[in-house]
């Protein structure tokens, strides 16, 4: 039984009746079967199972709009409403002449009161709760098929998936569906719901919403900014006027933000590291002093970073580790390819970080440690940036002109694409995000940000003097700054069209941005 959990969540564990079903609190166990003026019953209990993680979702990885499962929900849950199969959890037999509400395998008590965590608000995935309602007596129970007969939402993102049934023949069984969608709401809230057999008791829902996944951007002068609204503003701002550092990069996961700063802005100067479980609070990583790092990721349980031409990684962002073994001209830019992300060609790595750098390098590496099919263009042309998406690894980069290399098997190959031959133009970043790959660069003569669906064919956004910086959750977070001019953050859904959404103070230089993710494996 599920005591710890119904416990925590302040509701009282019924006795158990001789037949596996659950006695209200308010009905002595000897009078449910003994009065007609107790049919229908409604049995609740909260599902039994894993104890539920934290509704922050720092305890959660990337969002999709496929149906998943809270604590209380259930992933196969059945669209049919005529499901029959016979859900009693226990072997022996129920008493006839009882109406029973089951809920994964566990019988519910009248007037229960069931704690609900969906996914983070604005994030398109739906929660599902499965209920399988079985007519226990001898006669058919009009019901009702209106669904505002069976629930009351009131505020909470909650409703029926499906009509509910009109009646029940007896000794059926019918699947009741409830669906929790997060994605219009704003921010954290808690709300309750009415749930309610015709005619019969009712169950309240009290449903939590978690507040939306947050997003950090960092800057020089260890500067942080903060943003719980998926970038429409950024609520808090942090800067340390007499920090010279220089930050590198941020990144998200054993939920928890890395950053990677330069301790000054020399290019000889040592890295720093710091790790964030609210990207509000920083701890200093114990860490030897030396070479700054270019770029992280994470993977396989840690995060991993490159540093010149070496290798920096962390389990927890509290200490990290340098290899010094050198491997070859320096790499700029990493990007984690799951397993599925092409299809393996060489010696099956499976998962792998893809690296790049200059003179058109690309390495590959399926634990972070050691390096194989190492790649250098027959041009000249640095990578700056690379990205992964819809099963294409992306680098981009070049040397006065924009050159960019894609690959479908998981950067085993590559093909390699050129455009806009100009002095000092360059792409220096690249992301995706709703079927495109957003790369922004500078160019005197070129428009410097473009997009392609397949890294082959890219067309102009006729936008210029715009960094991006990372994708999350429906927008491109990007940076904007002019020559000579504060910068101010930006974000778009398409690439084509920015809105200015926080003006970044004099003098900080914007570098990186990370997002929570949502972890499935949690809820």
């Amino acid at each position: 039984m599920c005591a710890k959990r119904l416990c925590g969540a302040g509701l009282a564990l019924p006795a158990r009746t001789p037949w596996g079903t659950l006695a209200s609190p308010s009905v002595p166990v000897d009078s449910l079967t003994s009065s007609s003026r107790f049919l229908p019953l409604l049995f609740a209990l909260v599902a039994c199972g894993e104890p539920a993680k934290s509704a922050d979702p720092q305890d959660s990885a990337t969002p999709s709009s496929a149906d998943t499962v809270s604590p209380l929900g259930d992933p196969s849950a059945s669209t049919d409403p005529s499901a029959s199969t016979d859900p009693w959890p226990d072997s022996t037999d129920p008493p006839a002449g009882q109406l029973s509400l089951v809920h994964d395998g566990s019988v519910l008590a009248d007037g229960a009161v069931l704690p609900v965590r969906s996914a983070p608000a604005g994030i398109d995935e739906n929660t599902v709760l499965r209920f399988i309602l079985t007519n226990r007596t001898e006669s058919d129970l009009p019901l009702s098929d209106v669904p505002s007969a069976w629930l009351t939402a009131g505020a909470a993102p909650i409703a029926l998936r499906s009509d509910p049934p009109s009646s029940l023949a007896p000794e059926q069984s019918v699947s009741i569906e409830l669906v929790i969608d997060p994605s219009d709401v704003l921010a954290a809230s808690e709300n309750s719901a009415t749930f309610t057999v015709p005619g019969g008791p009712t169950v309240t829902l009290v449903v939590t919403v978690p507040r939306p996944l947050r997003l950090v951007v960092v800057g020089s002068g260890h500067y942080t900014a903060v943003s719980d609204s998926y970038g429409a503003d950024f609520s808090v701002e942090q800067l340390h006027a007499d920090d010279v550092s220089t930050a590198r990069d941020v990144t998200w996961g054993e939920g928890r933000f890395f950053r990677a700063d330069r301790r000054t802005d020399d290019w000889t100067a040592p890295g720093i590291y710091q790790y964030s479980d609210d990207g509000l609070s920083w701890h200093d990583s114990a860490a030897s002093d030396d070479f700054w790092v270019s770029d992280c990721v994470h993977a396989w349980d840690g995060f991993h970073c490159v540093r010149s031409s070496n290798w920096t990684y962390s389990d927890s962002g509290e200490t990290v580790v340098h290899n010094a073994g050198y491997w070859g001209d320096l790499i700029n830019s990493l990007a984690y390819v799951p397993a599925s992300g092409g299809t393996d060609t060489g010696d099956e790595l499976g998962d792998r970080i893809v690296a790049v750098g200059r003179y058109g390098r690309r390495v590959l590496s399926g634990d972070g440690l050691t390096w194989h099919t190492d790649i250098d263009s027959e041009e000249s042309d640095y990578f700056n940036g690379v990205a992964y998406g819809n099963g294409l690894v992306v680098a981009v980069g070049g040397s006065d002109r924009m050159f960019t290399a894609v690959s479908e098997d998981g950067g085993e190959t590559w093909t390699e694409t050129a455009f806009c031959d100009h002095r000092y133009t360059t792409f220096g970043s690249v992301a995706y995000g709703n079927g495109w790959f957003l790369a922004t660069g500078q160019s005197n003569l070129c428009d410097e940000v473009w997009r392609s669906a397949d890294g082959i064919t890219w067309e102009s956004t006729a936008t210029s003097n715009v960094g991006v910086l990372t994708w999350h959750n429906g927008w491109f977070i990007g940076v904007s700054q002019p020559w000579g001019e504060a910068a101010t953050l930006v974000r778009s859904a398409d690439g084509m069209s920015w809105e200015t959404v926080h003006a970044v103070p004099e003098g900080v230089s914007i570098q990186a941005a990370a997002a929570e993710s949502l972890d499935r494996e949690s809820r």
